[in-house]
């Protein structure tokens, strides 16, 4: 249903003929951050709960002014899969910005989610601090998700050497082989989507990617498996060819710098039968494969003589594995690693309806004496992948 604002219309887009203004639009209020039409693309195309009327976009007299979008999902609370809405691709044409229509196009859209269902909880994210704070003061609370930033320099001569090593020649046990994962391959995708559903590293926060049902292979390979720059590393039993564990990182050049390189490992899970030696093992075979694999695509005549690395680990690592870690760094001529834990404030939630939560989550939340219940939503910080954003 269309509601009139001073001569503007809030509206879902209704057709998938309207698609392309709308990718139009995000191009070109996205072109100064430097994100490409064809990302929105991959959004609407490989993710298969997409549906057009999560669009929603504030028009006058047929124009887009504003827009955002939303995304269903299933997340863990209290270890049971409660339904997010999660709110991204938001975004106003420049001529009209400070105007208040993403604000209100937000409310709208909230209050109609709030009043309608079949949503739970509500979440977005913004790496920006003056986001978070427009975004706070709308009544979303920042929960944060923790990461360990492991920083390091690398000779170019010791880059040349990683590259010149078999996906494998990092192995430090025989009792796993390690490929890269096949998104097209099914048993693949298995493989890895069962590590996830029982990896003891993941718990709240959590997306539940098996609630997509039927969707959930194409959710994989097509939502998961075509995120940028992403490498994805999987450990089998030589013996039994039974999954192990598995790892998915991606890279970029910060600020574009082609001498520095910035490693972000979305997951790393494992077998919930590996005992500890094992389980760092795996972990730290597949990290410096998911490495090796992001070296390759550096510019060594662009390094000069160092390369500064930084790779950003989840949280949940253990210190044990980050030492096995720092210990292969150094037969690779890493002298010094330095360890940075950092919170992410960019994640941001709302509930939108508590009735559905699950009853230690409500009572935490009823019991709570400040007015943000969503600090309260989670029982530890949540370990939101990167690779379910929207």
């Amino acid at each position: 249903m269309a509601t009139a604002i001073e001569g503007c219309i809030f509206r879902t887009l209704t057709s998938t003929s309207e698609l392309e203004k709308w990718l139009d639009f995000l191009a070109e209020e996205f072109r100064e951050k430097g994100t490409p039409r064809q990302y929105f693309e991959g959004h609407v195309k490989n993710d298969p709960c997409f549906d057009i009327s999560q669009i929603w976009v504030v028009e006058k007299d047929y124009e887009i002014l504003s827009t955002l979008r939303l995304f269903d999902r299933y997340v863990s609370v209290d270890g049971q899969p409660v339904r997010m809405c999660g709110i991204g691709e938001v975004s106003t044409k420049a001529s009209t910005r400070g105007l208040g229509l993403a604000s209100r196009l937000l409310a709208h859209v909230v209050a109609i989610l709030k009043d309608n269902g079949p949503y739970v909880i509500g979440c977005l994210h913004s790496s920006r601090e003056h986001l978070q704070k427009f975004y706070a003061r709308r009544g979303w609370c920042p929960v944060a998700v923790n990461f360990l930033d492991a920083k390091f320099g690398m000779d170019v001569s010791s880059i040349a050497e990683v590259e010149s090593q078999s996906d494998t020649s990092f192995s430090m046990s025989s009792a796993h082989r390690l490929h890269r994962v096949d998104w097209s391959s099914r048993d693949d995708v298995d493989a890895v989507s069962a590590l996830y559903k029982s990896s003891t590293v993941f718990g709240d926060g959590a997306v539940q990617r098996s609630m997509m049902d039927t969707r959930e292979q194409s959710y994989w390979q097509d939502w998961i498996g075509t995120s940028r720059s992403l490498v994805g590393v999987l450990a089998r039993s030589p013996q039994s060819n039974e999954p192990l564990a598995y790892s998915l990182a991606s890279s970029y050049h910060p600020g574009g710098d082609p001498a520095a390189l910035a490693i972000q490992v979305a997951e790393m899970c494992y077998s919930s039968g590996m005992d500890a030696a094992a389980h760092h093992s795996v972990l730290c075979d597949c990290l410096l494969s998911s490495l090796q694999s992001q070296l390759r695509s550096v510019d060594r005549t662009q390094c000069q003589q160092q390369l500064a690395v930084t790779v950003s680990l989840p949280q949940e690592v253990e210190d044990s594995s980050v030492g096995v870690f720092r210990a292969v760094l150094q037969r690779l001529g890493v002298a010094a690693l330095e360890l940075h834990p950092r919170a992410d404030n960019g994640f941001m939630f709302q509930v939108l309806d508590s009735t559905l939560l699950p009853a230690p989550a409500r009572e935490r939340i009823a019991s709570s004496a400040d007015t943000a219940a969503e600090s309260h939503l989670f029982t530890s910080p949540p370990t939101f992948s990167r690779l379910d954003l929207f």
